[in-house]
């Protein structure tokens, strides 16, 4: 499990930072907690991303960074507040360009997690070097829609495609077959590509959406994203074609960021015998 994630601490993850700049690759901070259940857990989680940032900024000054939230760890407990003060936060350091990934995990409160980006979106858009990404789960019927309705909305804003994080039979709103899942993340690509010129990332290690996103003439606007421990012949081939590349680095207590690692072992059940 530990190929998967930068370490417990933040020592832990400068470490990984050095490695990853030496390669060409933007990290993404992510303190991999999910789902806060009450405050102590937003307070929890704020101070940890809070104190990460700073330390980040201190050392490594002029550098493009990517920080990940996770929207359903500030839910309980004014969300608001405490997002508006992350962003404020990230503006503030001294990186070139910064990026904010909104993460979206769960389908079932994707209501509450729009209305919070919106405001954060409507509110931020115009700084030049800030580039605020949401996260779109291309196994939901409806993703794509999601999508043409936010170009329509916002004049800037990010967009960051997964095929999904959380599948259940039960849930009416999902494709229940992989291929249509993988067809709608194709479709996204082709209508993205055609259609706008705002920042696209394609967090994907697989190689048919990446080659296809390349054959339909993907210009500097189309980024990529692979997780830590995962990807890494992908993550050069990129590099090798020149494009912009970047990397999760997560983070984190053990028991705080397990549901995170459960989702790699499924993902990688092939080494499961092997442990």
């Amino acid at each position: 499990m530990l190929k998967f994630i930068g370490g417990t601490n933040y020592i832990s993850v400068s470490n990984y930072l050095k490695k990853i700049y030496n390669c060409s690759i933007i990290p993404i901070i992510d303190y991999a907690k999910e789902y806060s259940k009450k405050e102590y857990d937003v307070i929890k989680y704020d101070k940890e991303l809070t104190s990460v940032i700073s330390q980040i900024n201190k050392q490594h000054i002029n550098k493009d960074i990517a920080y990940a939230c996770k929207l359903s760890s500030y839910l309980p407990y004014n969300k608001e507040e405490y997002i508006d003060k992350f962003v404020k936060k990230i503006i503030n350091t001294s990186h070139r360009d910064k990026y904010i990934f909104f993460d979206s995990e769960y389908t079932n409160i994707r209501q509450q997690e729009d209305y919070v980006f919106d405001k954060i979106i409507e509110k931020y858009q115009d700084i030049d070097n800030l580039h605020i990404f949401k996260t779109y789960q291309m196994y939901k019927k409806n993703s794509l829609n999601e999508i043409e309705n936010d170009i329509k909305k916002f004049d800037k804003i990010g967009i960051k495609l997964v095929r999904g994080a959380y599948y259940s039979y039960n849930n009416d709103e999902l494709f229940k077959i992989k291929q249509h899942t993988d067809d709608n993340y194709n479709n996204a690509i082709n209508y993205l590509i055609n259609n706008t010129n705002n920042k696209i990332c394609l967090a994907t290690h697989n190689k048919i959406s990446v080659d296809y996103s390349i054959s339909l003439n993907a210009k500097e606007n189309v980024m990529y994203a692979q997780l830590l421990g995962m990807g890494n012949d992908l993550t050069k081939y990129l590099i090798d074609n020149n494009k912009k590349v970047f990397k999760y680095i997560p983070y984190g207590n053990i028991f705080d960021i397990y549901p995170y690692l459960l989702r790699r072992l499924y993902e990688n059940a092939d080494m499961i015998k092997h442990i």
